[in-house]
């Protein structure tokens, strides 16, 4: 079976700002309470992919959606690493299995979050620029 895919491209692409010259830090405070480091790390990996998409052309929904998928992506696998780490140095290898499940749940939903908040903030901001 063939999964066809299509991309949404914005068709207002040249008379906007980048969304990389908006500045906002909302979402960090989620990102940091429910994943820690490793969530915030992974909120700070859905800004940049956010900026990276916005270059390509995205409409604004696309940027959202995709920068947190990716946000709780990589929240998610560092969250599991040190989960597992963490529960091996705690109670040997019973513990490494759940410290690596509940640590990966943890920080993929809070890098999620917090990037969600951050790209919709930002793009709102952009938004407000426009229409000065």
């Amino acid at each position: 079976m063939k999964v066809i895919r299509y991309k949404t491209f914005s068709d207002k692409g040249k008379d906007r700002p980048a969304l990389s010259t908006v500045n906002s830090h909302r979402g960090l405070g989620r990102s940091l309470v429910l994943g820690g480091l490793f969530g915030a790390g992974g909120g700070l990996a859905g800004k940049m992919k956010a900026d990276d998409l916005d270059a390509k052309g995205m409409t604004d929904e696309a940027i959202v959606r995709r920068s947190s998928k990716h946000a709780a992506k990589v929240g998610g696998v560092t969250g599991a690493v040190r989960g597992a780490a963490y529960g091996a140095l705690a109670s040997g290898p019973v513990a490494i299995i759940p410290g690596a499940v509940a640590g990966g749940i943890l920080s993929g939903a809070g890098a999620y979050l917090g990037a969600k908040k951050n790209a919709q903030t930002r793009i709102k901001k952009r938004k407000e620029l426009m229409n000065k």
